[in-house]
């Protein structure tokens, strides 16, 4: 014979509408027709606006609106809804200043460090250190020269200068995390925003200082987009402001365009100028103009930033100790440490004790 089926476990109506919430906050003393004017009021509070009616062709004088006016009609909420960036799946998020640009103090500004060394100097303070500066700064002056030295030697293999760049770095993975990108002659660029490679000891805040006031009179950047650890887009509020800022706060280094005509497109490469070496902490900062296709990756990979990995084999392994995380192998030891754990828990009476664990 089967066994007989366990009963169902019958409720109070109290205990089956625990945390169950009244449908207002002063349900009780309620009559039936104010609950119904209730619901008419919500109803209609709720029902989405109608479309606002097309003009008519009188009101246009009598002319068939064109496909471009009647793109123009339609809703701003559509655009709105355009303007939400994604890579893949994750949203691309918009890093804006923490306080007002113009309150902001550039740290190395030659007035800012004459300052603190006589703030040191008065306090009998050690002087702070120098920033630091990439041991080797190669400028659009030494790109010709070792060109013009090749032409003259017959070497084939031209001077690269971006490779040079990250080999001078300490290469990929080491004082470089990420690999730079090259955009293509193709892609469709973005004139408010330049790009920036090497940015891997930069905070938000720095990265946006490099270019603050640099637009069109005195503008800005509006927000940073991260990309990876090595790279960023600085977002202006026009293309003419990313301009003003490419040209004015960056030299020209190198073109990748087929005979080499430099502007300050996405296929032009430009660094930092002498005076402003130290920007990138060390490493020597690389700029053009950013391109619809400079976005963060549809998958999120491990961040030397925040330390969830000391360097590209623990990325690979999905995390290092750095920043917590225990590998394949580390979770599989923690489970058994812990099955280990609950069973002397059991065993040994106490209650709740492995309930707690």
């Amino acid at each position: 014979l089967a066994p007989p089926r366990p009963r169902p476990m019958m409720l109070d109506d109290d205990d089956l509408l625990a945390g169950v919430p009244d449908d207002t906050p002063e349900a009780v003393g309620i009559t039936d027709a104010e609950l119904l004017e209730m619901e008419a009021d919500a109803e209609i509070a709720a029902a989405p606006e109608p479309p606002a009616p097309a003009p008519s062709t009188e009101a246009l004088g009598g002319a068939t609106p064109s496909v471009g006016e009647e793109e123009a009609m339609e809703p701003a909420a559509e655009a709105e809804a355009v303007a939400v960036r994604k890579s893949g799946k994750r949203r691309v998020i918009e890093h804006g200043w923490s306080s007002d640009p113009a309150a902001v103090i550039d740290p190395l500004a030659p007035g800012e460090l004459a300052r603190r060394a006589a703030r040191a100097a008065k306090f009998g303070m050690q002087a702070p250190a120098p920033p630091a500066v990439p041991a080797v700064l190669i400028s659009r002056e030494e790109v010709l020269a070792r060109e013009a030295r090749a032409a003259k030697f017959g070497v084939a293999a031209p001077f690269n200068p971006l490779d040079a760049i990250a080999s001078a770095a300490g290469g990929l993975g080491k004082g470089l995390w990420e690999k730079r990108r090259d955009a293509a002659p193709d892609e469709v660029p973005r004139p408010e925003a330049v790009y920036v490679y090497g940015t891997d000891r930069l905070s938000t805040e720095e990265l946006l200082l490099l270019f603050a006031g640099a637009g069109v009179g005195g503008a800005s950047p509006h927000h940073a987009e991260w990309v990876d650890d090595s790279s960023a887009v600085v977002v202006f509020p026009t293309g003419d402001d990313a301009q003003a800022a490419l040209l004015s706060h960056t030299d020209l280094l190198v073109s990748l365009a087929e005979g080499g005509e430099a502007g300050t497109d996405q296929l032009t490469w430009r660094t930092m100028p002498p005076n402003r070496a130290a920007a990138g902490k060390g490493l020597q900062l690389l700029f053009r103009r950013a391109t619809q296709l400079d976005l963060k990756p549809a998958r999120r990979n491990a961040s030397r930033w925040y330390g969830e990995a000391k360097n590209k084999k623990e990325a690979k392994r999905g995390g290092g100790v750095a920043g917590g995380g225990i590998g394949k192998s580390g979770r599989a030891g923690a489970a058994r440490t812990l099955a280990a754990a609950l069973g002397a828990a059991n065993q040994s009476g106490v209650p709740g004790l492995a309930a707690a664990l």
